[in-house]
């Protein structure tokens, strides 16, 4: 049987390239990728979760 739940943490590291690598703290932040919000759970201090109303 297979795991349908994303255990991958390197979204955000990729991500963040990709786009330049902005400043992250201080955004809204919609974490609309994968099924479980590892993209923002892999950002760790980079993006502020109170800003983001992200619930980990």
């Amino acid at each position: 049987m297979w795991n349908l739940i994303s255990t991958r943490v390197t979204q955000f590291f990729y991500f963040d390239q990709v786009v330049g690598r902005p400043v992250w703290k201080g955004s809204k932040v919609l974490d609309f990728g994968g099924n479980v919000g590892t993209f923002l759970v892999s950002a760790g201090d980079n993006v502020d979760m109170a800003t983001t109303g992200a619930s980990i």
